[in-house]
């Protein structure tokens, strides 16, 4: 059985993942639905503790009724405090295999600093499932869990092997990891032949890496490797679109939410993808 927390709150980015949630658990797993409501803040006067009172009862009644139209088994939760730290814990204290949350697509360095689903990659110590709003414009029949394709960034790192890992278990059963490698495109101002050399030693750099990829591979799901120039985020959500993949895996350095913003594959990944983006934190890393 597959657990999984689902942090949903009144947008529709919130309605797309808890959809994805409950076909991403499968007909034998279960959902814990969560809502964080942010404190109110102020002294404790009588109209605050009933402002207080109507809120959460609003909020219960709200998630209730998104379980009942959820055909899984389903728990609920309505807490207080920050988002991201709150369905962190929450997944940790239930041991759940991996939280799913909306994006409302941002642009990088607004959603770095004020997302939800940004913020759990500093705080979540298991992978984050980030289901973009525009997943919505673009249906696909996703495949079943064992059974799909999925897309991984890889370059080798530790952050890149355990995102590795975890593609390779929800293609256990028969489906196909593609492992995509990008570098980026020599500089013009080297000029020939020093443009050539650079670009031929990228390129070699990234076949061996592949290569000694595919020479470890063992019994399991296929696996295809690919590489590609261009920047690593657009060169992976790219290998997604041409192959319809089912999702995207990548792993997290830990980077801070601003240095994200400004810099990391994962943070760009999510602001560009169409479809879901399984980022395994830092913290989540062997």
């Amino acid at each position: 059985m597959r657990k999984i927390v689902v942090g949903i709150d009144r947008s529709l980015s919130a309605r797309i993942a808890l959809d994805h949630a409950a076909r991403r658990a499968g007909p034998d797993g279960s959902l814990l639905i969560a809502h964080v409501m942010p404190p109110l803040g102020g002294a404790l006067s009588r109209a605050v503790v009933e402002l207080e009172a109507d809120r959460r009862a609003a909020a219960v009644e709200f998630v209730e009724r998104l379980a009942s139209d959820v055909d899984i088994e389903t728990e609920t939760a309505v807490m207080e405090g920050r988002p991201a730290e709150r369905l962190a814990d929450l997944a940790r204290e239930v041991d759940a295999e991996e939280i799913v949350v909306g994006s409302r697509g941002m642009g990088r360095f607004a959603a770095a600093l004020g997302s939800v689903s940004h913020a759990l990659l500093t705080h979540a110590d298991r992978p984050v499932v980030v289901v973009p709003q525009a997943a919505a414009d673009h249906p696909r029949d996703a495949r079943a869990h064992g059974l799909c394709m999925v897309i991984v960034g890889y370059d080798g790192s530790e952050p890149a092997q355990a995102a590795l890992a975890y593609a390779r278990r929800r293609t256990a059963d028969g489906g196909r990891v593609v492992a995509v490698n990008a570098f980026q495109p020599a500089s013009d101002w080297l000029g020939a032949p020093y443009y050539d050399r650079a670009v031929e030693a990228y390129q070699e750099e990234g076949r061996e890496l592949l290569r000694s990829l595919q020479e470890q591979h063992q019994a399991g799901p296929e696996l295809v490797t690919s590489l590609l120039e261009g920047p690593p985020a657009r060169a992976i959500v790219a290998a997604a679109d041409a192959r319809d993949a089912d999702e995207i895996v990548i792993g997290s350095r830990g980077f801070g939410p601003l240095r994200g913003a400004l810099g990391s594959v994962s943070h760009a990944v999510l602001h560009e993808a169409d479809r879901p983006v399984v980022v395994i934190p830092a913290d989540a890393v062997p």
